[in-house]
């Protein structure tokens, strides 16, 4: 029975993509995951001089455009790193009609939206008159969360009507002798194409692609959303569609371990394997079908804060061993607690790694990072988790390379299974854009990342839903985080 559904579905996937493949051209395909390697050969809209940064600190050095079929994609790229989000003055007009008779009148165009990015807050014109607006409305997505030069957008073009051919952006610093650009009236204008589009993007399966790979689920569950009556069908659905092997939340904040364990083992009624379980307090739950043989506490940059780690029993690792690492670092202005905690891990690792160590890692022992990082500051702290740069070495210690081949490690980053999207955080009606703020970061030396996804449910067509027991809303309304997948491959594994 099972591999005739499989062979069904396998089927309406292929018509699916049958179709769409030939109503698409060839364009080149967009991620939208805060790298910037997609764009090479897009010729910018514009592009601008060097400036007086301490007279211009935002000032622009290009602009880039390109669609899909669904989206509308934007680059910008500055001449220093800056941070998107917060305190600058820069707002992002659209005129989506190409109409200047309609919407706000702004150098010369009529903006039907704005979103002021600094501020993080927008609106919607409609004729004359201006109405409060937030990015979901605009299906307004960037990349990436943490300080930089270049930033990515995606408008969602079945979210927005665009009655015409074109569409025109304009950035401006507010104020009277703010920053423009461009600095010619009559914005930014990129025609929408509709025939040189990349191919329909291939849908991600949910199952392993072989049985024994690990399953990593990391998953921030919103209040403790496991225990809410009218969520905890969702998360049952989702757990049951992903069957993990090894799992990290964040936000279990009132229940402990044994409580987290028993409402995963009720989510999951057809699961036989027995589960393992750790906290940290004060709301990090590690889940796991491999024995715990160590646990360990790192330290926190608040009272009563803490991350962790745990050693797992694994046969089929090259030396039967895993760490794993679990963290929720402080979210928002906590630039330095962010950092600290990211120092606090890399400093754990390396101890764990050295003779005489706390752990007495055996050498070539896989090592992950996961969890809910909060990552929308300073770029070194994602910087930190990869590369080992250390910021407060007098408190932990000089720099190092953590892979154990003196290489960095890999950051996973995993996309929507329906969707060329990689944010793992969204609120439909809060002040940030969606972003990707979950973390799985692992020691490529010794494990090869096989198949990964982000599940957001609302982008899944109807068949895919009911092949895996799914409805539309359920990560919307299970948490604001959405669920993160990772599977991986040990050398000893066949492919």
């Amino acid at each position: 029975m099972k591999e005739e559904k499989i062979l069904v579905y396998a089927f309406i996937l292929s018509f699916l993509l049958g179709i769409s493949s030939a109503s698409f051209g060839k364009g080149s395909r967009i991620w939208v995951d805060g790298e910037m390697e997609d764009w090479l050969g897009t010729t910018p809209l514009a592009e601008e001089a060097p400036k007086d940064n301490q007279k211009y600190p935002y000032a622009i050095k290009s602009v880039y455009a390109a669609n899909d079929a669904h989206y509308i994609f934007l680059r910008v790229d500055f001449f220093r790193e800056i941070a998107l989000q917060d305190g600058n003055r820069l707002t992002l007009f659209l005129d989506t009609d190409g109409d200047p008779e309609t919407g706000t009148p702004v150098n010369g165009m009529g903006a039907d939206f704005y979103w002021n990015l600094g501020e993080k807050k927008g609106a919607r014109i409609i004729g004359k008159k201006e109405q409060e607006a937030t990015h979901w409305e605009l299906g307004l997505v960037s990349a990436p969360t943490v300080t930089a030069t270049s930033f990515e957008f995606s408008i969602d073009r079945r979210k927005t009507d665009f009655p015409g051919k074109s569409i025109k952006f304009f950035l401006a610093e507010s104020g009277d002798k703010g920053y423009r650009f461009p600095q010619p009236p009559g914005g930014l204008a990129y025609e929408i194409s509709e025939s040189e589009l990349p191919r329909s993007l291939a849908p991600l399966t949910l199952e392993k692609d072989h049985e024994k790979h690990l399953r990593i689920l990391t998953w921030n569950v919103y209040e403790d959303g496991l225990f809410d009556a009218k969520r905890g069908p969702s998360f049952g659905r989702l757990l049951r569609a992903v069957k993990p092997d090894v799992i990290g939340f964040q936000e279990v904040d009132n229940h402990d371990a044994w409580e987290t364990l028993k409402i995963v083992q009720k989510l999951l009624p057809e699961e036989q394997r027995p589960w393992f379980a750790k906290k940290f307090p004060p709301d990090l739950v590690f889940l796991s079908h491999y024995p715990i043989l160590q646990s360990f506490v790192i330290e926190g940059s608040e009272k009563g804060q803490t991350n962790g780690a745990v050693l797992l029993e694994f046969p089929v690792a090259p030396v039967g061993k895993i760490l794993m690492l679990i963290a929720n670092p402080p979210c928002c202005g906590a630039d330095r607690g962010r950092q600290f905690e990211a120092d606090a891990m890399m400093d754990f690792i390396r101890g764990a790694k050295e003779p005489g160590g706390i752990i007495e890692l055996p050498e070539n022992t896989p090592i992950f990072i996961t969890g809910d990082m909060d990552f929308v500051g300073d770029s070194q702290q994602p910087r930190t988790l990869k590369t080992g740069e250390i910021v407060n070495s007098e408190t932990f210690g000089t720099p190092f390379k953590p892979d154990w081949d003196g290489t960095n490690f890999t950051d996973l980053r995993p996309r929507h299974t329906h969707e060329p999207l990689f944010y793992t955080y969204f609120d439909k009606t809060g002040p940030y854009l969606p972003g990707r703020l979950d973390y799985i970061v692992y020691s490529d030396t010794v494990i090869k990342a096989m198949k990964a996804f982000v599940l957001s449910t609302p982008s899944m067509p109807a068949e895919f839903l009911n092949y895996y027991g799914l409805e539309a809303n359920d990560t919307t309304v299970a948490s604001d985080h959405l669920p993160m997948v990772g599977n991986f491959v040990f050398p000893i594994i066949s492919e």
